[in-house]
């Protein structure tokens, strides 16, 4: 059930064509951030991912996987267009010395953005509401019953869970979302079929 999900949220988002080819990778970040950030349910322990190196590591990733389906699916030209803005008319060629900057500073920062984006203050606010108070318990559970200790600790566990899951899933989203917008749009692969249609 959980790789049947994963495939199909991904390839509704990349579509047919392009999702299944990106289900392996996109689907073990999910799983890797998502175990990393589990490690903070652990009593003493510290999830990984509360270090900026770990996500700058993984966001790094990412943009240079990002920038290879670029070159790949668009071609070095293709590529370039699409930085450029594809213009198509006078005043989109007009506007290339402007837009072609922007799109470029846009790229270097997707990864700054997708390393720092409150993934590492959600996740130290949820493993500090769980983790903290297991830590404060520690010498409470072993006086006290298990049953009790286990009950007080349920609502924390489930909140570091739940945040947890969701930043993976938001690290994760973003992620293929950047690989669709490297990926060819299918207005652009209509327009040139048209453009052909047009000439024959």
């Amino acid at each position: 059930m959980a790789v049947e999900g994963s495939h199909n949220f991904i390839v509704d988002i990349l579509g047919p064509k392009y999702g299944p080819r990106y289900v392996p990778f996109l689907g073990t970040l999910f799983i890797y951030i998502l175990a990393m950030n589990l490690f903070g349910l652990i009593p003493f322990m510290d999830s990984p991912t509360s270090s900026l190196n770990v996500t700058v590591a993984l966001a790094l990733v990412v943009f240079i996987y990002s920038q290879y389906i670029g070159f790949r699916e668009l071609g070095p030209l293709g590529w370039l267009d699409h930085m450029a803005g594809n213009p198509r008319a006078a005043i989109g060629w007009a506007l290339v010395p402007l837009m072609l900057p922007i799109h470029l500073m846009g790229e270097l920062a997707k990864p700054i953005s997708l390393a720092c984006r409150s993934v590492r203050q959600h996740l130290r606010r949820g493993h500090a509401a769980g983790g903290v108070r297991l830590a404060r318990h520690h010498r409470a559970v072993v006086r006290r019953t298990c049953r009790s200790a286990c009950r007080s600790q349920l609502p924390f566990m489930f909140l570091a869970l739940l945040t947890s899951t969701l930043q993976a899933l938001v690290f994760t989203v973003l992620s293929t979302i950047y690989f669709l917008l490297m990926l060819p749009h299918d207005d652009h692969a209509h327009e040139h079929e048209g453009e052909a249609q047009h000439a024959h």
